[in-house]
């Protein structure tokens, strides 16, 4: 990495505008497209452990439910609602863009009975399945500034 020497406020001033101008520069889409894989991932994780983006696990199913479902397996009956976080089916949502010095993705499901396990219902009890953690997030957070860096240092 090249070394900066600044000797007065000006220089410093003017040395961060061209770090700036050269962040803003940067194709954030490579990241981006890695960071959706990631969300499927860590999606197909609340699955398997039968928990959300929160730290407690979603409640039991019913006797009942299991009866009628057959299985033990909590949100999935058809596997419609799991197969659109997981992968990528005509339900899924991924999208990434990057718009001048913007960027940011969509990630989640369009099946339309997703919203009614995000809250408690009358019958139904609570269960998110689609979001981050605050961990989750400090994470992704620091994998963009390493990416930015790296791309930065191409650059010096």
């Amino acid at each position: 990495m090249a070394e900066i020497i600044v000797h007065n406020a000006e220089e410093l001033q003017r040395e961060v505008a061209r770090v700036w101008i050269d962040i803003k520069a940067i194709n954030m889409r490579p990241f981006l497209d890695g960071l959706l894989d990631n969300l499927e991932i860590l999606h197909d994780n609340y699955f398997q452990s039968e928990t959300g983006p929160g730290p407690s696990r979603w409640p039991e199913l019913a006797p009942s439910t299991i009866a009628r479902k057959g299985h033990a397996e909590i949100l999935v009956d058809t596997g419609r609602l799991q197969a659109s976080l997981v992968g990528k089916t005509a339900d899924s949502v991924r999208e990434a863009f990057q718009e001048n010095e913007h960027a940011w993705v969509h990630f989640g499901t369009d099946v339309e009975y997703s919203q009614y396990h995000d809250e408690n219902a009358q019958r139904l009890p609570k269960r998110p399945h689609v979001g981050l953690s605050e961990p989750d997030i400090d994470g992704i957070a620091k994998q963009v500034l390493d990416y930015q860096v790296e791309e930065l240092q191409k650059l010096m």
